[in-house]
Order: C-alpha cells, then structure tokens, then sequence
C-alpha cells in the first residue's frame, strides 16, 4: 500500500498538461501537406512518363514496320491467306519459316512502350482522382 501511495504523491506535484487545440490542427495540416506534395510528385513523374512513352511509340512503330517489309513476314503471311490447300500440306516447314521471319523483338519493343503508356495513363488518372478529392476535402 506504500508503493502506490508514493507514487500518487509524486504524480500529484505535477499538473496535467493541457491539451492545444491548435496541435491536432497542426498535425493534420502537416499530414495533408505531405500527402498533397507526394501526390504533386507522382503526378509530375506519371506525367512524364506518358509524354516519354508517347513520344517513344512512333519510332518503334516505324522500326517494327520497316522490320515486317524487310524480313518477308508479310509474303508468309500472305501465303496463309491465298494458298491455304497448299500450305495445309506444307504446314510444318510453313510454320518454322513464319517463326524465322517473325520480328519477335520488334514486336516485344512495341508492346511493351504501348503497355508503359497504358500503365502510366491509369496511374495519372488515379493521381488526378485522388488529388481532386483531396482538393474538395480541404474546401
């Protein structure tokens, strides 16, 4: 019983603090600055990002057609289309030469600048969403 009441005489010197209402105002202007500013920050870096890749497609795009005429795709291909009796008895020697002249990287190069494009499009919009609801709390 001692214990306990040594330490309430101790506690009872000390007054309580009082609580400011201005800290938790502070605190959250705080926290909705920080917030604003990282989303300032994902917005510019998405932004960029589209602009990047947007840019980036037209070249891969002429790279990847100049790769087709070149590499004779487009006469396999048309031997699909127009000579079908023929090419079902040819079917494997077909395929293998359709896998040869096939511009694999090209077409890996272009879809992946299209899905950046596409990814960095959707984290923009998601930003701009979140952004102009921060905007219509703070109102």
């Amino acid at each position: 019983m001692g214990y306990d009441n040594t330490y309430s005489k101790i506690f009872e010197i000390y007054k309580r603090p009082k609580r400011s209402e201005n800290v938790i105002r502070s605190v959250m202007f705080m926290i909705q600055k920080a917030r604003s500013r990282s989303l300032k920050i994902r917005a510019y870096f998405s932004g960029t990002l589209i602009i990047l890749s947007a840019l980036s497609i037209i070249p891969v795009i002429n790279y990847a057609f100049t790769s087709v005429s070149q590499s004779g795709f487009i006469q396999y291909v048309s031997i699909f289309t127009f000579e079908w009796i023929s090419m079902t008895q040819y079917w494997k020697v077909y395929t293998l030469s359709l896998l040869e002249s096939a511009p694999i990287i090209e077409s890996i190069a272009l879809l992946s600048i299209f899905l950046l494009f596409i990814i960095s499009v959707r984290m923009f919009s998601r930003i701009i969403n979140l952004m102009s609801s921060n905007y219509q709390l703070n109102q």
